[in-house]
């Protein structure tokens, strides 16, 4: 941590971009369902994915790669979503997956002082940020900004199946002795049994009825009117909206919007066509 000047006022150091070959940060966030969340796993090829609301390439980017990594035969991949838009947007995040059935981990960027707690260690400063990182813990591929995703897809296709296939539940498996046999050798009939006919063949179990590995999300308060670190904003739409904000136009690359408790600061478009934020005076 540095100081500004005589201010005292806290700046959390910057961090370059994480290549590959630098070790990931082992990070703990809440989910929709507000549970906590540690990612990377430690012994699991893992893809976090930064991005926003208000970027206009996540939002196209996020219908495609969800449903990829959730065709991957043998789940080789760990995938966690890190929107940046706080849990201040929960219920707009939660729209935006029920509507196009995102079946994902989603998990809720925190602010910490001046900063965000995860996106800066990972030197995120544009989203989507994306990487993977392999079961050492070492990042094995990083983008930032659109990128084609086929570059991304060739990485994940050719990763070996890691999942072991979940065990059946029910009751225990009971086992059967071995078949007796009568004269010259043939099968000698089986004893009546008192099972009704409807009773399950010996030797097998009863599978469980289940889930298939989807994540019930919870809808929680609306978001407060207000700023989402520095972005402005206005009061929720109400049930049966879409869950994108109509606050400010969504940009192809979005410039991370920087935390902070002071109000938000008009958004200026750049020549690029990212949204940033205007620098807000920080009082004594």
């Amino acid at each position: 941590m540095t100081f500004s000047g005589g201010t005292g006022v806290s700046r959390a150091e910057p961090v370059a971009f994480r290549q590959p070959g630098d070790a990931a940060p082992a990070m703990v966030l809440r989910d929709l369902a507000d549970r906590e969340v540690a990612f990377p796993v430690p012994g699991r090829w893992n893809l976090v994915f930064f991005w926003s609301l208000f970027c206009h390439s996540c939002l196209e980017e996020m219908p495609v790669l969800v449903p990829e990594l959730n065709a991957l035969p043998g789940r080789p991949v760990e995938s966690f979503f890190v929107s940046l838009d706080t849990a201040r947007l929960k219920k707009g995040l939660a729209n935006f997956l029920a509507k196009r059935h995102l079946d994902c981990r989603l998990l809720l960027e925190e602010i910490a002082s001046d900063s965000y707690r995860c996106a800066d260690r990972w030197g995120v400063r544009t989203t989507p940020a994306l990487f993977l990182v392999n079961p050492e813990g070492k990042i094995e591929f990083a983008r930032e900004g659109p990128f084609p995703l086929d570059d991304l897809f060739t990485r994940l296709r050719a990763l070996p199946p890691t999942a072991a296939a979940e065990p059946a539940t029910g009751p225990a498996a009971t086992t059967t002795a071995p078949l007796a046999t009568g004269p010259a050798g043939e099968p000698a009939a089986a004893p009546p049994s008192a099972a009704s006919p409807d009773t399950a063949p010996a030797g097998t179990a009863a599978l469980a009825p289940g889930s298939v590995g989807e994540q019930a999300t919870t809808t929680a308060s609306a978001p407060a009117p207000g700023s989402v670190g520095g972005m402005a904003t206005t009061p929720d739409p109400g049930p049966g909206s879409a869950g994108e904000p109509g606050r400010t136009a969504p940009s192809a690359s979005a410039t991370k919007p920087a935390p902070g408790p002071t109000p938000a600061s008009p958004v200026i478009p750049s020549a690029s066509g990212c949204a940033t934020a205007a620098p807000t005076a920080v009082g004594p």
